[in-house]
């Protein structure tokens, strides 16, 4: 597939069985724009997965409290910190 859209499409259209690119938010968005008829059954990790700054080029660098952004199923996973310090970021 060569854009984000074709791979919901095609499965809606029963080319494929499933596919794995997308994060809940985006396939509930999906499924309320485009009509589709598609439900989660699993969910993936996505490896390698870099950890980017624009600040700091170690991550040795990193303070402690350094504010990292996660995927959301990285921090379900452990990767995240105590699930008690978790603050979503809207």
């Amino acid at each position: 597939f060569n854009d984000y859209t074709q791979p919901n499409e095609a499965l809606e259209r029963g080319e494929i069985d499933a596919n794995a690119f997308q994060h809940k938010p985006y396939l509930d968005n999906q499924i309320k724009t485009q009509g589709y008829h598609i439900v989660p059954v699993g969910y993936t990790g996505v490896w390698p997965i870099g950890l980017y700054s624009k600040k700091y080029t170690k991550v040795a660098d990193l303070p402690e409290g350094a504010v990292i952004g996660l995927q959301w199923a990285l921090y379900m996973h452990g990767f995240g910190g105590e699930k008690d310090e978790f603050e979503p970021h809207p």
